[in-house]
């Protein structure tokens, strides 16, 4: 599928146990010689709780810049799915299961 900014990204998770599963990323923006592999898992930690780690592989072709453009890369990485991470316990804090049960704010 297409993602962000002309990028093909692809995921798949596989449960491994009740409270488990396993999850697999990729990224490629088109036309840049630079890919991301995330590897991880995704495990409910106690009810309504749920955490993902992942580790990033990140790669260029590129000579000599190769290293540079991987950093750079990465950083993109990890400020997109922090800004995520963000938005998400915002949505919940407004319109998760708590906020209901709640009923007073």
């Amino acid at each position: 599928c297409a993602g962000a900014a002309g990028s093909t990204q692809r995921a798949a998770a596989c449960r491994s146990g009740p409270t488990r599963a396993t999850a697999e990323l990729d990224i490629a923006p088109v036309g840049l010689p630079v890919r991301a592999h995330g590897l991880g898992t995704i495990a409910e930690t106690s009810t309504g709780t749920t955490r993902m780690v992942l580790t990033w592989r990140v790669t260029s072709d590129l000579p000599i810049i190769g290293l540079q453009v991987e950093q750079l890369f990465a950083d993109l990485i990890r400020t997109s799915l922090d800004a995520d991470h963000a938005f998400t316990l915002h949505y919940l804090e407004a319109h998760g299961p708590s906020r209901k049960r709640a009923g007073t704010r």
